[in-house]
């Protein structure tokens, strides 16, 4: 919870709460929906570099 709270302050997700029930839903803000492509990226490399230095390890 913590994590989504830092979000929320630094722009990168809106929340929004329905009184009627528990439910709360994140939605990525602009800033956030721009981050996506880094993401993907750091996932990309982690993919090619991480996972074959760790199948080289064993």
């Amino acid at each position: 919870m913590e994590r989504l709270k830092e979000l929320e302050e630094n722009g990168v997700i809106v929340r929004q709460t329905f009184p009627d029930n528990a439910l709360i839903e994140y939605e990525l803000t602009q800033k956030g929906q721009e981050f996506k492509a880094v993401m993907a990226a750091v996932h990309a490399w982690s993919d090619k570099w991480y996972c074959s230095t760790e199948t080289d390890q064993k």
